[in-house]
């Protein structure tokens, strides 16, 4: 739990420091506040899917790449078509990713 306290409180720290100025910062914290009708324009239901899977994936075993290895489907596929469902999950991934290259964060100082 102090974990927790912490980073909320090391983010809601960091708007005071990386605002222009304190009106910026008010205004931020009360466009995240109220729980009003179109507050939630940005999340699709791509991003939900993502969200969602991202939060299962902590709950999946360390021996799970040995179980999936194990499936008999897995076993009888082709090389081609392993590397064929390997190349569809970058994919993936790599949609859902900002597109071209973040600054860096160290220069905005």
């Amino acid at each position: 739990m102090a974990v927790l306290l912490t980073f909320h409180f090391v983010c809601l720290t960091w708007l005071f420091f990386h605002a222009e100025d304190m009106e910026s910062v008010w205004l931020y914290l009360q466009s995240i506040t109220p729980l009003k009708l179109g507050s939630f324009a940005q999340v699709t239901p791509f991003t939900l899917g993502l969200i969602a899977i991202g939060i299962g994936l902590h709950f999946v075993s360390r021996n799970m790449p040995e179980r999936i290895a194990a499936f008999p489907v897995v076993q009888r596929a082709p090389d081609w078509a392993l590397a064929l469902a390997f190349g569809i999950c970058v994919l993936m991934i790599d949609a859902a990713g900002p597109s071209g290259v973040a600054p860096f964060i160290y220069f905005q100082f």
